[in-house]
């Protein structure tokens, strides 16, 4: 707003800007400093008075592609630094073995996460999942592909609710055992055992996605022979 009002007003001081783009005083000159360092205004001083310019509007494309660059450089040293992070943290002991995620994009997170903790020819369990909303049911038949390409099998106990799911049928979920639990065991939230973790990820609320990640040989120990137990009795 600030940069659009100098590019009308041509070299202005503040007080026309203040006025024109109707932001307050204090943010304009923090706007305007921004603006600065991003090389999109540049200001003279006329005795003690700055008279502040705004750059061509193409100087924005030039921006863009130095923060392009920059990004890139950033993302490049992370990659090198990834290896030694992810020593540090398989080495380190957790302060808390649960850890609370909300929203999409910690559904991502946590199940991305969780299937590279799984090797070659490995195997996810699944019980009690119930129905699901159209963005988890769209995840999940992405995350799938993923998974195949890992080599991961699967095996999926749902309940009733979840009949109509597309991530319920077996065409699109390949690598994959999929069974029914009885009728009269509806569960409020999934669990998913990826070796020594288990994802405990409640039926959404709304637009709400809530996970809970357990990171316990013991605790995995225990929900696997849950699991095991209610395989026996369920159905194809």
């Amino acid at each position: 707003k600030v940069y659009l009002t100098l590019l009308e007003l041509g070299s202005s001081t503040t007080g026309p800007i203040i006025d024109e783009s109707e932001v307050s005083s204090s943010k304009v000159y923090e706007i305007l400093e921004k603006l600065i360092d991003k090389g999109l205004v540049s200001y003279v001083l006329e005795g003690k008075v700055k008279q502040f310019e705004a750059a061509s509007p193409k100087r924005i494309f030039d921006y863009i592609d130095e923060r392009k660059a920059q990004l890139e450089k950033q993302k490049d040293d992370i990659k090198d630094l990834l290896p030694s992070l992810m020593a540090k943290r398989k080495g380190s002991k957790y302060k808390s073995e649960a850890t609370i995620y909300r929203g999409k994009r910690a559904l991502k997170t946590v199940f991305n996460e969780s299937l590279d903790m799984l090797k070659d020819g490995g195997e996810v369990h699944g019980l009690g999942i119930p129905k699901r909303s159209d963005v988890v049911n769209r995840f999940f038949m992405n995350w799938t592909k993923r998974r195949v390409k890992m080599n991961i099998k699967e095996k999926l106990l749902f309940d009733e609710t979840a009949r109509s799911d597309p991530q319920s049928k077996t065409k699109n979920r390949p690598m994959s055992e999929i069974r029914w639990l009885p009728k009269n065991m509806i569960t409020p939230a999934s669990i998913d055992i990826f070796n020594d973790r288990v994802v405990l990820f409640p039926a959404e609320t709304g637009d709400e996605i809530l996970l809970i990640v357990i990171d316990s040989k013991e605790v995995a120990a225990s929900f696997e022979a849950q699991f095991q137990l209610s395989w026996k009795i369920s159905k194809k």
